[in-house]
């Protein structure tokens, strides 16, 4: 998937144009976009609603007429009289939509024939073609009889719906008995036009403000003259039972006659506007996406898109207004918006690689940045580590530690005469030096190291931090390769009170011999070269031993005894932790259940791991080694440390309160050396906190250490903590604890870590622990 992410990054914008251009040439060769093309036309037309030229006058035979005058179809003479009326109201021109095809009685034919020829050729009446049937290609051609045609002028009243069902054009003409009409609305328009053409209804004209009149109205002289004076006056049908109706796209379902008028209607306003079609716009829009495809940043993009857009949606509807026209949008709109999809999508990914070669919380380019460079044979990768970075988050908390890391990152910057810093991770910087002289790198980290002296203000606070640094000559490594090995070289130079190192043959060693325990691992769990020790807890009211500490020890075939903070750190880092943990959980869990079988009143504490923390399978997997055992869980303690526990307090509380669920205590290891409050510390869901024996097992000869593990006990009291002091070594120590009201004493003078079996008869009822 990644793969395919940076094609897709690497997609030139160029050739996103050149698809988006080809879209726009299919779809204008096609037709596909003609739907999409009517649909915006009717939207232009409802943005400039336009009232009619009021010349046109509909007569209708409405259902007030139909009630009046029974029978329909009317006889004839009717029609005979209201031509007589509209000729003595001076109208202009008169136009029937009423099909007279067909013979009635001779006399109202011969009354009709006649009113035609007092109005002296003034009169339209309509011709139309007529499917034989639904299933027919043949047509019917109905003219009016002989008789009607002397005195009048014949159009054609076709209306054609497409293939939607909606009237959207009107057809200038149309042929009937081997003669090309010209349409009804031309004819009242006075617009001359031939059978080929057609043209689009401005939809925009108001069907509604076309100016009605009853038929029967104006048969009965009950509509006065200066209505009719001068006007082109068009009859026909509207009452619904009638028939004769269409639907349009704005109007919805409206009578014939009244589509024939704002037919007419567009042909008066010039409204025609015939289609220019769609290469202008098109060729318009490709130069949109063209200069947008030049542009670098993606707002210059946006902008050359949005222009493209805006101008590819006004012109028609400009055009439109102002009678000159229209021009086909849609295959420009299908460039334009592949065009900005295609290159939205291009911004996205290029934004999402960016992203993932960025520190989220520093901003500063991380570890995978890093690894996609490509490095020359001599040059130097530098490494820098900033020390107590664990201790310095506990106190600051996460986005206050970031911030002090970008600070970090502005120092290093300074010396690495502006090459890019990068984040290895939280507490780790890797870099490029300028320079491949090791007496000049030596002079520059001397100045990095003077730089770091001073304190960083961080908020109200003055924060002091140190960097350890280490180098890596470049030879055939990766880069990543190059970066880790440079910082061996910087945690060497620190544990050593080195100002820097070089990594070379002998530290490249203990990276293979860290890596070679790691791949030891599951060979010393079965074999039993892990195995698990219990210090004892004595009870100093008492002096009982109540408890035991778990502790993991590795008794290596070869390399002897290993310490554990040799090689629970580099578990921790490869993601093992899990293992080893249940491991000792196990085990502790067996030996608790054994001691309780042995009568033995105990309880077990394990330690663990910061990363199990942020794991929520951890509490599944205690609850089932609890089960496993069958052992009551608040026999259980875990032991939490005071910096992993406040490093992100939410974090933590949710992942204790887990924990707690399962009804096993909680206690914070290591009091003292985070920095932190009680008062702080309550928030977390723990019973129990044990104080460093930094502070415990000089304390007979410190009176600071006194007042301090004095304090701690009394609020840790009142808050209601139970206290556990690690570091005793000898009787004075715990008397010492013992008249500060300590709860629990742990150490060698309590005890060493021995095997289980070994501690239990240090358990027996009788055993008290001398003062």
């Amino acid at each position: 998937m990644t793969g395919g992410m940076r094609g897709t990054a690497k997609l030139s914008a160029r050739l996103i144009a050149s698809f988006a251009i080809l879209l726009g040439c299919l779809t204008l060769t096609s037709g596909i976009g003609d739907g999409g093309e009517q649909w915006l036309r009717t939207f232009r037309d409802g943005l400039h609603p336009r009232p009619p030229t009021r010349d046109i006058v509909i007569v209708e035979i409405d259902a007030k007429s139909l009630k009046d005058i029974a029978n329909w179809p009317w006889p004839r003479r009717y029609h005979a009289a209201l031509i007589d009326q509209l000729r003595l109201a001076g109208a202009r021109s008169i136009a029937f939509d009423v099909d007279f095809s067909a013979s009635t009685s001779a006399a109202d034919d011969t009354a009709l024939a006649q009113s035609l020829a007092r109005a002296g050729g003034a009169v339209i009446l309509p011709t139309f073609r007529q499917a034989l049937s639904s299933s027919s290609a043949e047509f019917s051609e109905n003219l009016p009889i002989p008789m009607l045609r002397a005195h009048a002028f014949l159009a054609s009243v076709n209306i054609h719906p497409d293939s939607e069902g909606q009237v959207r054009t009107y057809e200038n003409g149309v042929e009937t008995a081997h003669v090309i009409r010209p349409s009804l609305a031309g004819m009242l328009a006075e617009r001359s036009g031939s059978g080929s053409a057609s043209f689009t209804i401005d939809q925009s004209i108001d069907p509604s403000a076309i100016p009605r009149v009853s038929f029967v109205d104006v048969m009965k002289g009950r509509v006065p003259g200066s209505v009719l004076a001068g006007k082109r006056v068009l009859i026909g049908a509207t009452a619904i039972e009638l028939g004769d109706r269409y639907a349009m796209p704005r109007h919805g379902v409206i009578p014939g006659v009244v589509i024939q008028a704002m037919a007419a209607e567009t042909l008066l306003q010039g409204l025609t506007n015939p289609d220019r079609g769609g290469i202008p716009l098109l060729v318009l829009a490709a130069i949109a996406v063209l200069l947008a495809a030049r542009e670098r940043r993606n707002r210059a993009q946006i902008a050359w898109l949005c222009s493209g857009t805006i101008s590819t949606l006004a012109i028609p509807l400009v055009l439109e207004i102002s009678g000159s026209g229209t021009l086909d949008a849609i295959p420009a709109l299908a460039t334009l918006a592949l065009a900005t999809g295609g290159l939205a999508a291009r911004a996205i990914v290029a934004e999402f690689h960016r992203k993932t070669m960025i520190d989220d919380d520093t901003l500063l380019p991380n570890a995978r940045a890093f690894g996609r460079l490509t490095l020359r044979p001599g040059q130097i990768v530098v490494a820098g580590r900033l020390a107590r970075f664990g201790e310095i988050q506990s106190v600051l908390g996460r986005s206050t530690t970031s911030e002090l890391v970008r600070r970090a990152a502005e120092r290093i910057t300074l010396v690495a005469r502006d090459k890019a810093v990068f984040l290895m991770n939280q507490d780790a910087f890797v870099w490029i030096a300028d320079t491949a002289d090791q007496s000049e790198l030596d002079e520059r980290i001397a100045a990095l190291a003077a730089l770091f002296r001073a304190p960083m203000q961080i908020g109200n606070r003055n924060i002091e931090v140190s960097l350890n640094c280490g180098a890596m000559l470049v030879g055939n490594e990766d880069p990543r390769t190059a970066a880790a090995r440079a910082l061996v070289a910087a945690d060497y130079a620190s544990e050593h009170g080195l100002r820097w190192t070089l990594h070379n043959a002998t530290l490249g060693a203990e990276i293979d011999w860290k890596l070679a325990l790691l791949s030891e691992l599951d060979t010393a769990l079965a074999t039993g070269q892990i195995s698990v020790v219990y210090q004892p807890k004595a009870d100093i009211a008492t002096g009982r031993i109540t408890s035991a500490e778990a502790l993991v020890r590795w008794q290596h075939p070869e390399r002897g005894t290993v310490p554990p903070d040799h090689f629970i750190p580099a578990i921790e880092q490869a993601g093992r932790v899990m293992d080893l943990s249940l491991f000792v959980m196990r085990d502790a869990l067996d030996q608790l259940s054994a001691w309780l079988g042995m009568g033995l009143d105990m309880q077990v504490a394990v330690n663990v791991s910061t990363p199990l923390l942020d794991d929520p399978r951890f509490a599944d997997e205690v609850a089932a080694a609890i089960l496993r055992a069958d052992v009551s869980p608040a026999r259980l303690t875990l032991e939490i440390t005071e910096s992993a526990a406040l490093a992100d307090p939410d974090r933590a509380v949710a992942a204790m309160e887990r924990l707690r669920a399962l009804g096993v205590r909680l206690s914070i290891d290591d009091y003292g050396t985070g920095q932190s409050t009680l008062t702080y510390l309550k928030r977390l869901p723990a019973s129990e906190i044990k104080i460093d024996k930094s502070f415990v097992q000089d304390m007979v000869s410190n009176r600071s250490d006194q007042i301090l593990v004095r304090s701690t006990i009394d609020l840790a009291h009142e808050l209601g903590f139970k206290v556990v002091a690690e570091g005793v070594e000898d009787a004075a120590c715990l008397a010492l604890l013992r008249t500060m009201g300590c709860d629990t004493a742990q150490g060698w003078h309590i005890g060493k870590p021995v095997a289980g079996s070994a501690l239990a008869p240090m358990v027996a009822p009788a055993d008290v622990i001398a003062a």
